[in-house]
């Protein structure tokens, strides 16, 4: 049983927000995308996580949980933010990768198809690597 001494008690508080921080970041892993892209942290955030489970549909409630792995917990996001931002995320996308969608699995969450993926990823190959590559 844990001990209520007051330092005992901010230890374990410590220790367990640790481990939540450690869990959140292993549900999205990060994808380093360019900064020309101009996505916000949630898009960033909410894109790895798809890129990562693609083909699979990651649910609303895993998207809300990732946006939420930044957030200050005194201001957590709506529950509506992952749909804003991939609303927001949709055009830009299909600016920076033509051909590449976000799909809407109705009443389950989203989900890029393989084909998306590979393109989504060469993309940033592309960009990460800049103008100089190009004119090579």
């Amino acid at each position: 049983m844990l001990s209520l001494d007051p330092i005992t008690l901010r230890e374990r508080v410590e220790e367990l927000e640790e481990e939540v921080r450690q869990l959140r970041a292993m549900m999205s892993p990060r994808l380093h995308l360019p900064a020309t892209w101009n996505l916000t942290p949630a898009m960033r955030r909410i894109l790895s996580t798809l890129m990562a489970r693609a083909p699979g549909i990651v649910t609303h409630d895993h998207l809300l949980e990732v946006c939420m792995s930044d957030q200050r917990r005194n201001d957590p996001p709506s529950i509506e933010t992952p749909k804003v931002q991939i609303c927001k995320m949709r055009p830009k996308l299909a600016q920076l990768v033509p051909g590449a969608t976000i799909e809407t699995a109705w009443g389950e969450g989203y989900w890029i198809s393989l084909e998306s993926a590979a393109l989504i990823r060469e993309a940033i190959a592309r960009d990460l690597a800049g103008p100089v590559a190009e004119a090579a």
